[in-house]
C-alpha cells in the first residue's frame, strides 16, 4: 500500500452518510476496521447556501462522532454527474508533454474555461494505428469551485481532507481489490444506487469509461407505489420480497418494475456499442453488478438473460478481512451500499491517478 496516513473512505449520499476505514495488513491485503453510516436530512447534498454547508459539516463531525473513526484524516467522494470524465487518445509523447497535450484536448469538451478546473489522469495502455503509437489516458476534470467547496465543508467538521475522488474510480477501485483475477480483461461494473446508476468500463482495474443513468433503486418503488396505489414504505416491502421474478405474486411486481429495467438494460447496451466503436478491445469478460439496488431478487438472472453475458453480484468484501467487531453486525448493514467507501478506503492498494 502506499505510504499514506491513516485515514478513513467518507461518502456523501442522499440519504445517509457512509464510512469505511481499511488498514493494510501487507501490500496486497487489507482489514477492514471501521464500518458505518448515519442517516442525512433530505436534499442537504443539493443545499448550496452558507446555511446549507454548515448543516452538511455538522453532519459530517456527528457521523464522524458515532461511527467513532480514530483518524481525522479522510477521502472523500462525489458524484460523476459533478465532474467532466473522458478517455483521450494521444500521440506517444514524452512525459513532460503529457499534461500539456491534455489540456489541449480537454478544453472543447467541458463547458467551463480550462483554468477553472482541476485535471488529474491515468495512462490506461497503448495501441498502433497505422502504423503510429498513441496512448490512452483517462481524464477527470473537476470544477475548482466544487473542489473549494467540499475543502470547506470538510474544514468546517474538523476533518482533514487527503482527496476527493469520483464514485467510478472507488466503485472500480473496490471490484478490482476483491476480484484481481477478473479484472486483468475488460470489464463493466453496474452500480445500482438510490437515484441513479453508474455504468463504468475498465481495462486492467482502472476505469477508461463512466456514465451516469438518473434511474436508481427508487424509481423502482416509486412505479410499484403507483401501480398498486400503496405508500412508499410498503412499496419498498414488495420490491425486496418479489423483485423481478416473474414466478413470484403471479409475476405482478415483475410486470410493473421491467419498464424501469428496459431503460438501465437499453444504455448497457449502448454503452457496449460505444466501446465496440469507439474505445475498443477483446471484449467484456464481465458485467459487475454492485450498489444498494444490486439486491432486487432475481436481478443478476434478468440481467444475464437480457444482455447474455456473465454477470456476478459482488461481494465488496470477497477479498478483505473483517474485525471480528464489525462481522457481528454485518447482517444488519446492507453491505453492497458501501461499496463507494469501501472503494475509498483501500486507496493506495490500487493505481492512483496523478
Amino acid at each position: 500500500m502506499a505510504n499514506i496516513p491513516d485515514f478513513f473512505g467518507l461518502n456523501l449520499g442522499h440519504n445517509s452518510i457512509k464510512i469505511a476505514q481499511s488498514k493494510a495488513i501487507s501490500k496486497d491485503k487489507a482489514k477492514l476496521v471501521t464500518l458505518g453510516s448515519t442517516p442525512t436530512a433530505i436534499g442537504i447534498l443539493e443545499n448550496d447556501s452558507a446555511k446549507g454547508q454548515e448543516m452538511l459539516a455538522q453532519e459530517i463531525a456527528r457521523s464522524y462522532k458515532e461511527i467513532g473513526v480514530k483518524t481525522k484524516n479522510c477521502v472523500m467522494s462525489v458524484s460523476e454527474v459533478l465532474v467532466f470524465s473522458r478517455l483521450i487518445t494521444l500521440p506517444r509523447m514524452n512525459d513532460n508533454e503529457v499534461d500539456e497535450a491534455i489540456q489541449y484536448a480537454l478544453k472543447p469538451l467541458v463547458p467551463i474555461p480550462i483554468e477553472n478546473i482541476n485535471i488529474s489522469f491515468l495512462k490506461i495502455d497503448e495501441k498502433r494505428i497505422e502504423g503510429n503509437s498513441f496512448s490512452n489516458w483517462y481524464v477527470v476534470a473537476a470544477p475548482k469551485q466544487l473542489i473549494l467547496k467540499y475543502q470547506q465543508i470538510i474544514e468546517k467538521a474538523g476533518l482533514n481532507l487527503l482527496a476527493i475522488e469520483t464514485e467510478a474510480l472507488a466503485i472500480t477501485r473496490m471490484i478490482a481489490f476483491n476480484y484481481p483475477t477478473e479484472v486483468t480483461k475488460d470489464t463493466m461494473i453496474l452500480d445500482m444506487g438510490a437515484e441513479n446508476t453508474n455504468v463504468i468500463l475498465s481495462r486492467n482495474g482502472v476505469v477508461i469509461f463512466s456514465q451516469t443513468i438518473s434511474t436508481g433503486s427508487e424509481a423502482i418503488t416509486k412505479v410499484i407505489a403507483s401501480d398498486f396505489g400503496i405508500d412508499f414504505v410498503q412499496a419498498e416491502k414488495y420490491k425486496v420480497t418479489f423483485g423481478i421474478n416473474f414466478q413470484n405474486g403471479e409475476g405482478k411486481i415483475a410486470r410493473s418494475i421491467e419498464p424501469i429495467l428496459q431503460i438501465i438494460v437499453g444504455e448497457i447496451q449502448r454503452t457496449l456499442t460505444y466501446y465496440h466503436e469507439k474505445i475498443g478491445g477483446t471484449s467484456i469478460s464481465t458485467v459487475f453488478l454492485t450498489g444498494g439496488g444490486a439486491d432486487l431478487p432475481a436481478l443478476e438472472e434478468y440481467l444475464k438473460d437480457k444482455l447474455n453475458m456473465n454477470v456476478k453480484l459482488a461481494n465488496p468484501l470477497n477479498g478483505i478481512e473483517v474485525e471480528k467487531n464489525i462481522k457481528d453486525n454485518l447482517s444488519q448493514m446492507q453491505i453492497k451500499g458501501f461499496n463507494v467507501a469501501l472503494g475509498l478506503s483501500l486507496k493506495g492498494f490500487i493505481n492512483n491517478y496523478g
